[in-house]
């Protein structure tokens, strides 16, 4: 057990050591203070609260979804394109194994964009509607925290579908090769 868990780190590594996982990631950060600044300077006479700019922040978990994509569909297919995937063959651990640490790194790496994307909307709406915090609404607060529990599932999902698609074609899905026979 304890390989596997060596096995998902080095996935996280390969992850996170490349610079689109980092882009990706700084991205984010930047899609939520835009939509902070438009909230508070373009839209400024329609009285935004702080409940309303995390209501609106739940819309753009569609956005995470190809975030997801980009890494689940590439999390094999580099392995192959590289030629790496035969030295992690020819470790003691079988396919099977070397999938599932994909997998767990891609269910991972979910976890960390929402939290990373509830995360920054709470800090750049605390920053630009910070007179509104303490208004407090329960039910609210229940349907944001239910869109961001049902965007995570629907990231999941999609990003299960991305990963079964590169296994099965060993390409990514951004990269698919057209031959032509004449």
């Amino acid at each position: 057990m304890n390989y596997f868990f060596d096995l998902v780190y080095n996935e996280q590594v390969k992850i996170y050591k490349r610079p689109r996982g980092l882009v990706l990631l700084g991205l984010l950060i930047f899609i939520n203070l835009t939509v902070a600044v438009v909230m508070r300077y373009i839209f400024a006479d329609t009285n935004f609260t702080f409940w309303d700019h995390l209501n609106i922040s739940t819309y753009l978990i569609f956005v995470l979804n190809f975030f997801c994509i980009i890494i689940a569909g590439d999390i094999v297919s580099s392995e192959y394109s590289s030629g790496t995937i035969k030295l992690l063959l020819i470790r003691p651990a079988n396919r099977i194994k070397i999938l599932l640490a994909k997998y767990v790194a891609v269910i991972i790496f979910a976890v960390l964009v929402v939290s990373i994307h509830l995360a920054s909307s709470v800090i750049f709406g605390s920053l630009f509607f910070y007179s509104s915090i303490f208004v407090l609404d329960s039910s609210f607060i229940a349907n944001i925290l239910a869109n961001y529990l049902f965007g995570f599932f629907e990231i999941v999902a999609i990003g299960t579908f991305a990963m079964m698609l590169s296994v099965i074609t060993r390409s990514s899905v951004f990269q698919f090769q057209y031959q032509y026979s004449y």
